[in-house]
């Protein structure tokens, strides 16, 4: 039986989740890098202890910034969705 990819981005708590950083349109397309890190992504925005669309020390005012469908990336992540 064939899965979509919807359905192979839900997680259960505990399961692995991707870095909010793989959903960003800052992200370099190698290494753990991006415009906001340019040295390197912190470790707690890497695994999702920190969300970083919101201020985070050291990130030249450059926030996260969606590419690509918001709900996949909030399954994906585990992390809440943004406060409007």
């Amino acid at each position: 039986m064939k899965s979509t990819i919807g359905e192979r981005l839900l997680w259960r708590d505990g399961d692995f989740k991707l870095s909010q950083c793989a959903f960003c349109a800052h992200k370099a397309p190698t290494g753990a890098t991006c415009a906001a890190f340019p040295d390197g992504i912190p470790v707690p925005i890497l695994r999702n202890q920190a969300d970083h669309r919101k201020a985070h020390y050291g990130d030249h005012r450059i926030r996260f910034q969606l590419l690509g469908d918001e709900v996949a990336y909030l399954q994906a992540t585990g992390l809440p969705p943004a406060s409007k």
